[in-house]
């Protein structure tokens, strides 16, 4: 993170993780995205989550008769 006093222009080393993310989120508002660390294992639980629910209703849409079994 850059310093409150530091005058250099801001490089892509200088943003914080939070500038980063409301900045990818601003720019992307119509699609779903949100942040892992695979390094810290952040979010990896609702990765998984998200990514099942996903697959879940392509795979429905496509096999409309097919029983779940879990």
């Amino acid at each position: 993170k850059k310093d409150d006093d530091d005058l250099t222009p801001k490089e892509k080393g200088n943003y914080s993780l939070e500038e980063i993310k409301n900045n990818w989120i601003a720019a992307n508002s119509n699609n779903q995205c949100f942040f892992i660390s695979a390094k810290r294992k952040q979010n990896i639980e609702d990765l998984r989550e998200r990514l099942y629910e996903y697959v879940k209703k392509v795979h429905v849409t496509r096999f409309p008769y097919n029983d779940f079994l879990y």
